[in-house]
């Protein structure tokens, strides 16, 4: 992780519960703040869900095929 290369030692790790990070992708910025994201921001962590929020938009990514309407995308690939 980037987080882990800055001088503040800081590593960060997912609650004891989980092995990985869990994050949800929003298919944008207003979907984002709807579900309690901050304003502004490319993402953030909600802490009393141990949840990770992120409009899709501040990822630079392309979409290659949609899901189902409560996911963002199955398939996504950086864009160039």
């Amino acid at each position: 992780m980037a987080v882990s290369r800055l001088p503040l030692d800081n590593r960060p790790h997912p609650e004891p519960t989980r092995k990985l990070f869990v994050a949800q992708l929003f298919r944008n910025k207003e979907k984002n703040m709807k579900a309690g994201g901050m304003a502004g921001s490319a993402g953030c962590y909600k802490r009393a869900e141990s949840l990770i929020l992120v409009p899709r938009d501040s990822l630079s990514i392309k979409v290659l095929r949609e899901a189902a309407p409560s996911l963002s995308a199955v398939v996504t690939r950086m864009a160039r």
